[in-house]
């Protein structure tokens, strides 16, 4: 009885994803600036024609994990995955200038983020079962990586004590929200709470951090707590999943 074939996706995908996790794994032969193996050994390994090796490389060279050099090769890109620890909101930074975007991440490389819109809106149906209110103040921002977007960040605020606030006003505010709910009597304590999936980008998304083709996107949804237990921010991040991983420390 021949076995049933679950994959069903082209050759080539199916190959392109097997070399994509090695490349975001390290796996031995697959580290930064790696020379790929040749067609001949792919097609061998994988038993499949040259035309099908070409179209998965080709994937991985629009995703930027594979570059090729003229005269030389295939290589892969020469920097090793950003492994990503979304930051704690908790403790306020009233002397910096940065937000906690910046400060989690500066020794990565990480540069800045843009304040892209804030202002009221209609809120998310989860975004206003966790803060229990529809209306909100929401702030979108662009997080960028040595100058290329690299993190889609959506912070919501009621509006009911929001409004007119710094959180709704289109401006980097100094210190972070932490500083500014803070002053609002909102004193922020744990547990944060995470909740991670990983989905298709939304059109939005797609365009603001320009990826490369259907790469999935993982989706930090967060909630943060005041020293009431009420929920009085909540952030969603969204991240492209072909170049970053998360990590969590669990003590």
């Amino acid at each position: 009885m021949t076995k049933k074939q679950w994959d069903r996706r082209p050759a080539a995908e199916r190959i392109a994803a097997s070399i994509r996790t090695m490349i975001m794994r390290g796996e031995e032969g697959w580290e930064p600036a790696a020379q790929l193996p040749t067609t001949a050994d792919l097609m061998a390994e994988h038993g499949v024609s040259n035309v099908t090796i070409q179209r998965a490389v080709g994937v991985l060279k629009s995703e930027g994990l594979l570059v090729g050099r003229s005269g030389s090769g295939v290589y892969v890109r020469d920097e090793a995955p950003h492994v990503i620890t979304p930051a704690s909101y908790i403790s306020p930074e009233p002397d910096s200038a940065a937000d906690r975007w910046k400060i989690s991440a500066s020794h990565r490389g990480r540069e800045t983020n843009r304040v892209l819109a804030a202002g009221e809106i209609v809120a998310p149906k989860r975004v206003a079962e966790a803060l229990g209110e529809e209306t909100v103040i929401r702030r979108k921002r662009l997080g960028l990586l040595d100058g290329e977007p690299a993190e889609v960040t959506y912070s919501y605020y009621p509006a009911s004590w929001a409004r007119g606030t710094e959180l709704a006003q289109r401006r980097k505010i100094r210190g972070g929200s932490p500083r500014v709910l803070a002053e609002l009597g909102h004193r922020l304590a744990p547990p944060q709470v995470d909740e991670v999936s990983a989905r298709w980008a939304t059109p939005e998304e797609y365009e603001l951090l320009q990826l490369p083709g259907d790469v999935p996107v993982f989706d930090v949804f967060r909630m943060v707590p005041d020293s009431e237990g009420v929920a009085v921010e909540v952030t969603e991040l969204i991240k492209p999943g072909h170049i970053f991983k998360l990590g969590y420390r669990v003590s």
